[in-house]
């Protein structure tokens, strides 16, 4: 292996829980199940990730409590602007573009977590970030083309990380916007006490408390948040797929991370370049549960998808800005070696990422930015 570098929070207010409705557990009821899943590791890996057809309970209890809501309980010093981490690895895919190289993928994210908290295991890695008692999600790009989707291999690479960590594999979340497309990234929904859950953000609802009104109709209405993010996780880690866009650029971690999180995600890609996510991803909530954000660019999108493109790399940090800015100029670097014009030049520039970095969320000069690179064989 060898490296190659060049230049280039506080707590969130705990939200009381609400009347529920169907069966539900109480925090000690869910410390106890998840501690049962956690034993599942001596069945095997793919025993934690056995998904039912049905969403079981669609409520459960506040868990905001176990934790530390949004801050970093462990790790504050790991929070690094302007700064991404690149891995490669020149045989993700051994024959065709599908399906990954599992342990190439597994690899990678290892490689990743360990390069970027300068730890020897992938254990102590991530519990620089996350440990027992934390609920974490892992918010998931499952929609589009193939190639424009996150990787099975690589959501299954970071859990087994958080489990090596001390997570409980129960209180491990794998979601999306639309819990319907989550097969698309090898998951079903499963809400039951047994192995990592998976579930929308559509089918758990949403928080107004935690929202905001915008301009809709005669009236507006009101935009909130998912109760993924405001009640049953303590931390979130985002995983974004590296993919152009036909209105705002480029859906990478900013844009995923807003589009997946509220009610009224419709709303901010209409306008060309997508202003409006560069100023929500301002929201303190957003700012404190989002402590980790990776791009999966195993394979990706410059065109829309109309070509193959496999840039078999995996990125990533805490600064959302600089990573965008590094994912966006390797989609049009793709653009340019095909003549085609630039997003830049274009009404989709990606405007969303200079406004983030105008709000105080990261760095998007690329001449300001930190970018090393890692290479695998």
């Amino acid at each position: 292996m060898s490296t190659k570098t060049s230049p280039s929070p506080t707590q969130a207010p705990c939200a009381q829980p609400q009347e529920q409705s169907t069966k539900t557990y109480s925090r000690r009821a869910m410390l106890t199940a998840g501690a049962t899943s956690l034993a599942g590791l001596c069945l095997g890996a793919e025993d934690l990730f056995a998904a039912d057809d049905t969403l079981t309970h669609q409520k459960i209890p506040h868990l905001s409590g176990i934790g530390d809501v949004g801050g970093m309980v462990r790790g504050v010093g790991q929070r690094r602007q302007g700064y991404v981490l690149e891995v490669h690895h020149r045989s993700v895919y051994p024959n065709t573009i599908y399906p990954v190289k599992g342990a190439a993928a597994k690899q990678m994210v290892d490689t990743f977590i360990k390069t970027y908290t300068k730890k020897s295991t992938v254990a102590d890695a991530w519990g620089q970030f996350v440990g027992p008692g934390d609920v974490v999600g892992i918010l998931v790009d499952a929609i589009g083309k193939q190639q424009a989707r996150v990787r099975p291999a690589v959501i299954k690479a970071i859990a087994l990380g958080l489990i090596a960590a001390g997570v409980n594999a129960n209180h491990i979340i794998v979601w999306t916007r639309h819990g319907k497309y989550l097969p698309q990234v090898g998951f079903k929904i499963n809400w039951t006490k047994n192995g990592v859950r998976a579930v929308g953000a559509d089918q758990m609802g949403f928080d107004a408390r935690h929202g905001f009104r915008i301009k809709s109709g005669l009236f507006g209405q009101t935009c909130a948040i998912s109760k993924i993010v405001s009640r049953y996780c303590t931390h979130i880690i985002n995983v974004a797929s590296l993919q152009d866009h036909p209105v705002i650029g480029c859906r990478l971690s900013l844009a995923q991370q807003i589009l997946a999180s509220y009610s009224c995600s419709g709303s901010f890609v209409r306008k060309w370049g997508g202003p409006d996510i560069g100023v929500i991803s301002k929201q303190t909530i957003i700012r404190q549960k989002f402590i980790l954000h990776m791009i999966d660019g195993l394979a990706g999108t410059y065109d829309g998808g109309l070509s193959g493109w496999n840039p078999q790399v995996i990125m990533g940090g805490t600064d959302p800005v600089a990573l965008d800015r590094i994912g966006f100029s390797k989609i049009e670097a793709a653009r340019r070696r095909t003549a085609a014009t630039l997003i830049s030049n274009s009404r989709r520039n990606p405007q969303y990422i200079g406004l983030a970095d105008t709000n105080g969320l990261g760095e998007s000069d690329l001449l300001k930015i930190k970018h090393q690179k890692v290479f695998l064989r």
